[in-house]
C-alpha cells in the first residue's frame, strides 16, 4: 500500500527499497514536507509512522536498566546494517511457515530503532524504536505474546496497529547473548488475532536461543578474521 497523505514534522516515512530491496526509515523535518512519498530519497512510501508524542500512547516502552551495557553487547555482534544472510533468512521463512504467520523477523533493538537482520513478509529493514513491540519484549524474561493488539492498552493506539502494517498478533522471544543482555527478538507478526499453544511457545524460545548462539559465533569468527588480517 502506498501512502501519499501529508506528513507532519517529525513523522517517520517508511520508504520502498531501491531495486525492490528492503526499505528505509526517514524522518520529515519541516511542515513543508507535503508528500512523504518524496521525503529523503524520493522513493515511494510504503507507509507513514506518525511522530510519537508523549501524550499519544497509554504506555511507551521503557529502557532496560542496563541499557548502556546492552547496547555495547549489541555493537559487539558486528551485525547492524549488514547484508541479508541466507542462514537467517531461511530461519525466518521457516518460522512463518511453522507458526502459520505472515511475517517473521529477526529484530535487533538499537538506540533509536529496531533493525531487522532478516524480515520474512516485510519490505522494510527498520522502524523507530519508540513504536516497536520488540522494545517491550526485551524487557521480559519470557516471550511477549500479544494475542490482540487492539485489546491491549500498551498497543491499541500504536500507529503500527491502527495503520499499516496493521499488526494484531505479536509474539517475540528475546535474543539473549553472553551476560544475559537482550539484544533483540525473534518475533512473529500477524494481521489477525491469535494465540500460541504452549508447545509452539517453547519452540519459539528454543529457536531464539539457537539464534543467539549463532549471532555470537558469527561475531567471534568476524573478530578472529579481522585480527588475522
Amino acid at each position: 500500500m502506498l501512502v501519499h497523505a501529508p506528513g507532519e514534522p517529525g513523522d517517520f516515512a517508511v520508504q520502498a527499497g531501491q531495486g525492490g530491496g528492503h526499505g528505509d526509515v526517514v524522518q520529515t523535518t519541516a511542515a513543508g514536507d507535503q508528500a512523504p512519498s518524496r521525503v529523503g530519497t524520493g522513493r515511494p512510501c510504503l507507509f507513514v509512522v506518525p511522530a510519537v508524542r508523549r501524550s499519544q500512547f497509554v504506555k511507551r516502552p521503557a529502557f532496560p536498566q542496563d541499557e548502556a551495557e546492552r547496547i555495547a553487547a549489541l555493537r559487539d555482534l558486528l551485525i547492524l546494517d549488514t547484508d541479508p544472510e541466507e542462514r537467517f533468512d531461511a530461519l525466518t521463512a521457516y518460522c512463518a511457515s511453522r507458526f502459520g504467520v505472515k511475517t517473521a523477523l529477526l529484530s535487533l533493538v538499537d538506540t533509536e530503532r529496531q533493525w531487522f537482520k532478516s524480515a520474512f513478509g516485510l519490505e522494510i529493514r527498520e522502524t523507530p524504536r519508540e513504536v516497536s513491540f520488540c522494545s517491550h519484549a526485551i524487557l521480559e524474561q519470557e516471550p511477549l505474546v500479544v494475542a490482540d493488539a487492539l485489546a491491549d492498552e500498551r498497543f491499541h493506539d500504536n500507529p503500527l496497529v491502527t495503520g499499516p502494517p496493521g499488526i494484531r498478533f505479536y509474539a517475540g522471544a528475546p535474543l539473549r547473548v553472553s551476560g544475559g543482555f537482550p539484544v533483540g527478538t525473534l518475533c512473529l507478526v500477524s494481521n489477525e488475532p491469535r494465540r500460541l499453544a504452549e508447545e509452539d511457545l517453547a519452540h519459539l524460545k528454543d529457536l531464539a536461543s539457537a539464534i543467539s548462539l549463532e549471532l555470537e559465533q558469527r561475531a567471534e569468527l568476524l573478530a578472529r578474521d579481522r585480527g588475522a588480517s
